[in-house]
């Protein structure tokens, strides 16, 4: 069964990783949990028997080149998910936060300290067949130009917001320029402004980007990319969080 998972801890404790290869993992599986013991079991036991690992042997790649592997990303459980994992899972690799951060926030810390070339986001209360992950990689193989994912950040928040809350913001689009960094979706900035008086130069923009750490050309390509992205070949879906 698939049930749509959410899309990409910070701190945190992580536990020691598993001993893997030496190359970076070719996916990422990621489970965030909150006080889910309960559906703990079925979930990472049907990802322990994916036909890519060596039957027996979850976690264990088949082919070493091609490694897979599955996080649990847990928000500050009381239910003892961590220990229970850590017991019964071992080849799952545990990141704990000290506090729940949320669904969008804690995936996306999650996903940027993955060094893997893809990232699966799979709710906890989810069970997959065994060959999951070979269909998505055969799926992906097969449609290796399709992109899925533009991010448009509002600097308005950045103008308008003070103390704590400004600085949120700016610890959230960090993490998001980290993700674009990495996984090279096309970004895109706006002012948000309501009349022409409210507009930003491009100078302004520059400064404003630069506060969660965004270079000038960085910021000059963000700006130019809003064509290419409406222009796409498929219909493009507008997703406001």
């Amino acid at each position: 069964m698939w049930r749509w998972p959410a899309v990409c801890a910070y701190h945190s404790h992580v536990s020691e990783p598993k001993p893997t290869g030496p190359a970076p993992a070719r996916t990422t599986v990621l489970v965030l949990n909150y006080n889910g013991r309960e559906h703990l079991d079925e979930c990472l036991g049907s990802l322990g028997v994916q036909d890519v690992f060596i039957p027996g042997w979850p976690g264990q790649p088949r082919d070493e080149a091609a490694r897979d592997e599955v996080w649990l990303i847990d928000n500050a459980s009381t239910d003892g998910s961590v220990e229970h994992v850590i017991g019964r899972f071992p080849w799952v690799r545990v990141v704990e936060s000290d506090a729940n951060l949320g669904f969008s926030r804690a995936y996306n810390r999650a996903a940027a300290m993955c060094g893997s070339e893809h990232v699966v986001f799979l709710n906890n209360d989810t069970r997959v067949g065994p060959n999951f992950l070979t269909s998505l990689h055969r799926t992906r193989a097969a449609h290796a130009e399709a992109k899925g994912v533009a991010v448009e950040l509002d600097l308005s928040p950045l103008v308008e917001g003070r103390g704590l809350q400004r600085q949120r913001v700016i610890a959230r689009y960090r993490e998001l320029l980290q993700l674009h960094r990495r996984y090279r979706f096309p970004f895109t900035l706006a002012s948000n402004a309501r009349s022409i008086l409210a507009q930003k130069s491009v100078r302004d923009m520059v400064l404003l980007a630069g506060l969660f750490g965004m270079e000038e050309a960085e910021v000059t390509g963000a700006l130019s990319s809003l064509d290419s992205i409406l222009a796409g070949r498929s219909p493009v879906q507008v997703v406001r969080e």
